[in-house]
């Protein structure tokens, strides 16, 4: 299991932040920025980014706004 913006999920055929991020609809989004444990991942590296058990994933989607 995961943590993602504060919930807990199943990692049950994910392997990668890419796969992840494919399984919440969000790889054509733009505009998000990820961080696994902290670490900003970036957008060329979510393949080769591993999750593991316990890992704290933060997903952040920017908005139009003033």
């Amino acid at each position: 299991t995961i943590t993602v913006n504060d919930e807990v999920q199943s990692l049950e055929g994910v392997s990668s932040l890419q796969d992840l991020l494919c399984s919440m609809q969000l790889t054509e989004k733009t505009g998000i920025a990820v961080a696994v444990n902290e670490c900003v991942i970036t957008r060329t590296a979510w393949t080769e980014c591993k999750l593991s058990e316990s890992d704290r994933v933060t997903v952040i989607q920017a908005t139009q706004g003033g």
